[in-house]
């Protein structure tokens, strides 16, 4: 007989605190829960696109300001910068072509435009006739004492 107590095939071996059923169990509904998760997710992002595509600001580009204009997809600060200042220098946009001529614009950002704002239409004769005329006489004139 031998005086060695009898040697222990594991001796390092941590205990085991869930029987191997019930770990496998909770790694499969996790797993499933994880896919729910996932589908959902995948599902709110695609209607949130359609909502937005849905969505139109309807901007007038001959009244927009610069900040206004950066809510239209693709269109960011010197963008909406660019289309404020031609519009001072050059006038009313008659129509998205006359934007095409802003630098940096292209047919994306216009197709983007289309979108989110209303068509520029040519102002009529008539009201420019109109405008004219009610602003006649309405500006301060110096005179020297």
């Amino acid at each position: 007989m031998s005086d060695s107590p009898a040697a222990d095939p594991l001796p390092d071996a941590p205990p085991v605190l869930l029987a191997p059923i019930t770990q496998r169990l909770i790694a499969s509904t996790a797993l499933a829960a994880i896919c729910v998760l996932l589908v959902c997710s995948t599902w709110s992002l695609s209607r949130s696109r359609e909502l937005h595509d849905d969505y139109r600001l309807d901007l007038d580009l001959n009244t927009a300001s610069a900040v206004e204009l950066q809510l239209v997809p693709g269109v960011g600060e010197v963008t909406a910068r660019r289309i404020v200042q031609a519009r001072v220098r050059l006038g009313r946009f008659e129509s998205f072509d006359d934007v095409l001529a802003i630098k940096g614009i292209g047919p994306k950002t216009i197709a983007e435009l289309v979108k989110y704002c209303v068509e520029p239409k040519p102002m009529a004769e008539d009201s420019l006739l109109a405008n004219a005329e009610k602003n006649v006489g309405t500006h301060p004139v110096r005179t020297n004492p």
